[in-house]
């Protein structure tokens, strides 16, 4: 509920990103395959999508002016970029996981 806030701009992002940023990205890294499973199990890759896009804004995606200038004019992230770049997005999200999860 918090990253749908978020990206529809009913909360402000970057007051979440200074208090939330640790505690969300790692839920959804910790949950990533259950994430997958989901999608699977319900056929739909919108599953979950508003939690991934935060967590791919807050630790992969590199903005540039151009995506901060959208930002503003739109009062909310923009999506644009990301929904063009799903399975890049989904790979740089199981590459930082494999960073925090260590094997025992």
């Amino acid at each position: 509920m918090l990253a749908s806030a978020i990206v529809c701009g009913d909360i402000d992002e970057d007051l979440m990103r200074r208090m939330e940023r640790g505690r969300l990205v790692r839920c959804y890294l910790y949950f990533l395959p259950y994430v997958e499973e989901n999608r699977k199990e319900m056929n739909s890759i919108g599953v979950w999508e508003n939690l991934e896009f935060v967590a791919y804004r807050w630790t992969v995606s590199n903005a540039d002016l151009t995506d901060n200038l959208i930002d503003r004019f739109f009062l909310r992230p923009s999506m644009v970029q990301f929904a063009y770049m799903r399975q890049d997005v989904s790979s740089a999200l199981w590459q930082e996981r494999s960073k925090m999860i260590v094997a025992p």
